[in-house]
């Protein structure tokens, strides 16, 4: 009986060194600065951060991309867009306001003024906000 209770507890100590030993090892992740010295390798940084649900990368490399084209409409759209998914909404006025008269993104960054307007208590201005100045291809088609 001893000899029996002996192996068991050998064998279970055996059993629990292998599923200790097994385990895998995970290394902290930590991601160096990178240092960006073109457009290109901004944007493209930025393209794939977006597209791997990294949103805070993808903002500072956007961020990164508009020093070197600081009048690219559609990077102050992406930025703008990925600012309001991050949650970062405040920061993402600045560049609302910016393409508010830009006829691809005129509807999103109204709607953006609109919503910082509510949240200012300022309803006669959100109102004006949500009133589209340009009219899309749908409404010529309509009319």
């Amino acid at each position: 009986m001893r000899q029996g209770c002996a192996r068991w507890l050998t064998g279970l100590a055996i059993v629990t060194a292998m599923a200790a030993s097994g385990l895998p090892a995970y290394a902290k992740e930590t991601t160096a600065p990178v240092n960006i010295t073109s457009f290109s390798g901004a944007y493209l940084a930025a393209r794939v951060a977006e597209g791997d649900n990294d949103l805070d990368s993808a903002i500072a490399y956007y961020k990164q991309a508009l020093a070197f084209a600081p009048g690219d409409t559609s990077l102050q759209q992406s930025l703008m867009l990925s600012l309001i998914a991050q949650g970062r909404f405040e920061e993402s006025l600045v560049y609302a306001d910016k393409l508010k008269t830009v006829p691809d993104v005129e509807r999103f960054s109204r709607l953006a003024l609109a919503v910082g307007s509510f949240h200012k208590k300022d309803f006669s201005k959100a109102e004006y906000w949500l009133k589209l100045s340009l009219e899309s291809d749908l409404d010529r088609l309509i009319s």
